[in-house]
Order: C-alpha cells, then sequence, then structure tokens
C-alpha cells in the first residue's frame, strides 16, 4: 500500500524536469512587439514611398503607387507583432531624420484578432526621435 502512495510523487517528480527542457530558455526568446505603420516587402520599396512622401504625395497615394509599380501589393498600413531587427538605413525628408527597419514579421491584426504567420521578413520606416512620417 505504502508503493501505491508514493508511485505518484515518483512519476510526478520524474516528469517536471522533462517538461522545463521543452521551454526554450529566456536569453533566446526574441522581444515581441506590436505596432502599426507603413511595412513593404523591401528596403527599396520603403525608400521609394518615402521619396513620395517627401515630395508631398499622400499617404494613401504614395502606397497605391509602390504597389502599382511592383504589379502586386507589397506595401500596406498594418499593424503587427513583430520583433526588431537592425537598422538598414538612414533617410531625411523634410528636415526630419528617418530610419528604415529591418523587422521580422510574426503575426498582423485586426481588431483584436491576430492572425500568426511564419516569420517573415518586412521593412519600415520610423523617424528618429519620435517625429511623425
Amino acid at each position: 500500500m505504502r508503493f501505491l502512495v508514493q508511485l505518484p510523487m515518483v512519476l510526478l517528480l520524474s516528469w517536471l524536469p522533462a517538461q522545463a527542457q521543452e521551454t526554450p530558455p529566456a536569453s533566446t526568446q526574441e522581444k515581441m512587439e506590436v505596432g502599426q505603420g507603413v511595412i513593404c516587402d523591401t528596403r527599396q520599396q520603403v525608400e521609394r514611398y518615402v521619396a513620395l512622401r517627401k515630395n508631398g504625395t499622400e499617404m494613401d497615394v504614395a502606397l497605391a503607387a509602390v504597389n502599382s509599380e511592383a504589379h502586386v501589393p507589397v506595401c500596406s498600413i498594418a499593424r503587427v507583432m513583430f520583433s526588431s531587427g537592425a537598422r538598414v538605413a538612414g533617410l531625411s525628408a523634410q528636415g526630419r531624420l528617418l530610419s528604415i527597419i529591418k523587422i521580422n514579421v510574426h503575426a498582423f491584426g485586426n481588431g483584436s484578432v491576430w492572425t500568426q504567420i511564419p516569420a517573415t521578413i518586412r521593412y519600415t520606416v520610423t523617424a528618429e526621435k519620435g517625429q511623425i512620417v
């Protein structure tokens, strides 16, 4: 009878280390962020978008122009869950410093619903020092 009482405890203790090993260490997990803005498939498409905006083109017209030139939708305004990458270029537009950032998109958001996707490299533009693009 005593053996039957000890068996569940032994099974529990032998199971816990195996479960702990399945979770990756915190140092290897990517820091996830959520943001909304212009995202494009390539750095060059972001640069083209910024050039159009720099010349006074409205945001929706600039996005449509970049997409039209590519013959497929390559840039959009999106709410995404991403892990940040590196700054790949710097630009200036109307006296503002801008950075093109390579990001790794993990999900797209639509209100309160998130659609997870395989991690995909995209590019975005941000204004230095909190300036709005």
